[in-house]
């Protein structure tokens, strides 16, 4: 919802008499006007309703039944269940010295690293206003950090628990994601491979 930190926002003179009108126009012809009016929101959905290009108090409204203007309120409804990056990803986006599908311990042995996370919406406000695809968000900044990651760990430490790998992609990756409303509930380490130490191809 809203931060309590957000000022609230202002409508202009304009912006008022609009929706004034057209409230009085929708009372007139209630309840023909109710069809257009009153919106549901499934159980594992939020709705965000924004009028005249801003946030309306509240932040977000539902489950339930929802009242809205249609003339000059626009409903963004937000699913609030857990969903999977589509594609197994393999990633070093800044490892150019080596293959493209590689990242390097702390100890320098290569290694490829696949995996699969899964998200949720955590802000339905900041996941409407500050996101354009969640899963490209997602697989962004999985991508970016784990050959950070990695860099910091040995073999030794990466090959005997890729659990903590996991967990430490999922809270590295929560700290950046954040601020765009999104939060990762788990990452799967698909495939871990370690590359021969003379091995200079692409894997």
């Amino acid at each position: 919802m809203v931060s309590a930190d957000e000022p609230s926002p202002t409508w202009t003179g304009w912006e008022r008499a609009l929706a004034a009108i057209t409230s009085l126009f929708l009372v007139i012809t209630f309840p023909i006007s109710a069809w257009f009016c009153l919106k549901t929101v499934e159980l594992n959905e939020n709705a965000v309703i924004c009028r005249s290009g801003k946030i309306k108090p509240g932040g977000v409204r539902g489950p339930g039944l929802i009242l809205r203007n249609p003339f000059v309120d626009k409903v963004w409804i937000v699913d609030m269940q857990q969903r999977a990056v589509p594609v197994e990803r393999t990633p070093t986006r800044y490892d150019f010295l080596q293959s493209p599908s590689t990242a390097q311990t702390r100890d320098n042995r290569r290694v490829t690293v696949k995996y699969r996370a899964y998200y949720r919406a955590q802000d339905p406000v900041k996941f409407v206003t500050e996101l354009k695809n969640a899963d490209n968000a997602v697989e962004m900044a999985v991508s970016d950090k784990i050959p950070n990651i990695v860099s910091q760990l040995d073999l030794a430490q990466l090959t005997n628990s890729e659990s903590c790998l996991a967990s430490m992609i999922k809270s590295t990756c929560n700290e950046s994601l954040k601020e765009f409303g999104v939060q990762i509930t788990s990452v799967v380490i698909l495939q871990l491979r370690v590359l021969p130490e003379d091995n200079n191809d692409e894997f």
